[in-house]
């Protein structure tokens, strides 16, 4: 069937126009008769000019092989140090960016430093604890930061808390507290980061959103109404920068296995998956490859998007 599809199979690679993407993938389910080699490259060339390489290989799966999408790039990454961040500081630095990750305490951000040399002795990353509720603070890191490395080319604010407290004993101070690190933060290091791009002839600005931002949630109203702010921030500066070749977007996961998830009882986990339709809860990696997308030229004309990456979830 891929001789009747494609040609020869000992031919390494074959340019394929307006051909049906979904036919091409069903034949990636089909057991191939093939002999005359172990893999087949196939490059499909789409609309816009887009080329997408699939590796395919006839006796194990298909495989996503290590890229360099943000070789050379600068990035900020808040709340780094674990779950999702710590996921995307690893993500980004594998694709040969130097990365400056934040912590809430120096010893948390030096700790996922060290975690992560010890993975890969040439990862170029280090830790800072700014305040990220402070802009005086935050100023002042961004500011060593470009010094250190002479620009910043993707910022991404992850940082972030959340509560569940029903309306009738939510406490005002909790509240405020919600919407500073979780939208007031972002506008801190947005509004410090954004002069330096726009010096450097663009950049990338990405929010870690989420899923209740889009359908809310059943109390715990601040986390909910945080991050539907952070939507509009997103939005809202996608159209303002983007004549500074600036994009802006924001990735909204669903349920993910980080700490918080992972101690739930196996009952409850069961029935959280069995709500969604892909048939199980999300990875911290499978976020971080969409940020990666993102921040990379793959997406160079996708800005003001609001991504979901939560198995079609539904809250």
């Amino acid at each position: 069937m891929f001789s009747a599809f494609f040609g020869q199979c000992d031919k390494k690679e074959t340019i394929l126009k307006k051909i049906d993407f979904y036919k091409i993938i069903s034949c990636f389910l089909v057991k191939t008769t093939c002999s005359h080699a172990k893999k087949l490259t196939i490059t499909l060339t789409f609309m816009f000019r887009r080329v997408i390489i699939l590796t395919y290989s006839a006796t194990k799966t298909t495989e996503v092989k290590a890229m360099e999408l943000l070789k050379d790039k600068v990035a900020l990454v808040t709340g780094g140090t674990r779950g999702i961040g710590y996921a995307i500081v690893r993500t980004f630095l594998e694709n040969k960016a130097k990365v400056v990750l934040c912590g809430s305490r120096p010893e948390t951000a030096q700790k996922a430093v060290d975690e992560l040399k010890k993975e890969n002795a040439g990862f170029e990353v280090e830790g800072i604890s700014p305040d990220l509720t402070s802009y005086e603070s935050i100023t002042k890191a961004v500011e060593e930061i470009k010094a250190k490395y002479g620009k910043i080319d993707i910022l991404v604010n992850n940082a972030g808390i959340s509560a569940s407290e029903p309306l009738y004993s939510y406490d005002p101070k909790d509240f405020d507290k919600i919407m500073n690190l979780n939208v007031n933060s972002c506008f801190y290091t947005t509004r410090a980061v954004a002069p330096i791009m726009k010096e450097n002839g663009g950049g990338v600005i990405l929010n870690t959103s989420s899923m209740v931002s889009i359908y809310g949630q059943p109390a715990g109203v601040g986390y909910p109404t945080s991050k539907f702010a952070l939507n509009g921030m997103t939005k809202s500066l996608a159209r303002e920068l983007a004549k500074d070749n600036i994009r802006v977007n924001a990735v909204a996961p669903g349920v993910t296995d980080t700490d918080m998830v992972a101690a739930l009882p196996e009952q409850t986990r069961q029935y959280i998956t069995s709500t969604i339709p892909l048939g199980r809860i999300g990875t911290p990696q499978d976020i971080a490859n969409a940020f990666l997308f993102l921040a990379s030229p793959l997406a160079s004309y996708v800005t003001g998007e609001v991504l979901s990456v939560d198995g079609c979830a539904r809250a």
